[in-house]
C-alpha cells in the first residue's frame, strides 16, 4: 500500500467528517439519509431473541457455523445496506475489513458455501474463511447486543410523568412495605 495514499485517505484520518449523522424525531440515528438499525427493525426483519442466542452460542464457540447459516443473509443485508454505521450511543458501528466484507458478501448475499469461496480464486482456505466469518459475526453480535441493551434500558426507565406530581415537583419515592414474619 502506498504511504502517500494512506496519508491522504480521509476514511482513516477524518472519519467523523465523512459521516453525516443526525437524529430522527424518534431518537434513532440517521446517516446520509439511511436510518440506523434499531431493536424494532430487528423484529421487523424476523430476527428473534432465539436468533440472538444462537449467534451468542456461535461467538462463544459452543455451536458450529451450520447452526447460524440462516442468519448470514439477514445480517449481511443489514450490514451492506449501511444500517450498522453508527451505534445507538453515537459511536462508530460495525467496521469490517475488506477480506471480512468479501466473505460476508459471498456467504451472506451470494449464498455461496465455504467450499465455493475457496474454489472461487480468493486465495484463502476454508480455515481462513471460517475465521473471517467468525470475526465479522463477533463485530455484528457486539453491535446487536448494544442495540438490544439500549432498547431494554430505555424500556426500564420510569416515565417522567409517573415521578412528578401536579406542581411539577418530584414525587417522593414509594416506600416498600415490610413483610411480616409469622415466626414466633
Amino acid at each position: 500500500i502506498n504511504a502517500e495514499y494512506m496519508g491522504n485517505n480521509p476514511l482513516i484520518h477524518r472519519p467523523n467528517q465523512i459521516i453525516e449523522k443526525t437524529k430522527s424525531n424518534d431518537g434513532a440515528w440517521v446517516v446520509n439519509g439511511i436510518p440506523q438499525l434499531t431493536a424494532v427493525d430487528l423484529q421487523n426483519v424476523g430476527f428473534t431473541i432465539y436468533d440472538m442466542k444462537r449467534l451468542s452460542a456461535f461467538i462463544k464457540m459452543v455451536v458450529d457455523i451450520q447452526v447460524i447459516t440462516d442468519l448470514l443473509p439477514i445480517l449481511s443485508l443489514l450490514y451492506f445496506s449501511k444500517r450498522m454505521v453508527i451505534s445507538p450511543d453515537g459511536s462508530r458501528g460495525v467496521i469490517l475489513t475488506m477480506a471480512q466484507s468479501v466473505v460476508m458478501l459471498g456467504v451472506g448475499l451470494q449464498h455461496k458455501s465455504i467450499q465455493e469461496l475457496v474454489q472461487s480464486g480468493l486465495g484463502i482456505g476454508a480455515t481462513q474463511i471460517n475465521a473471517l466469518i467468525f470475526q465479522s459475526l463477533k463485530s455484528i453480535y457486539d453491535y446487536l447486543e448494544l442495540i438490544l441493551t439500549e432498547e431494554k434500558e430505555s424500556e426500564d426507565k420510569p416515565n417522567e410523568d409517573e415521578n412528578t406530581n401536579q406542581n411539577n415537583e418530584k414525587a417522593p419515592p414509594k416506600k416498600k412495605k415490610k413483610r411480616v414474619s409469622n415466626e414466633t
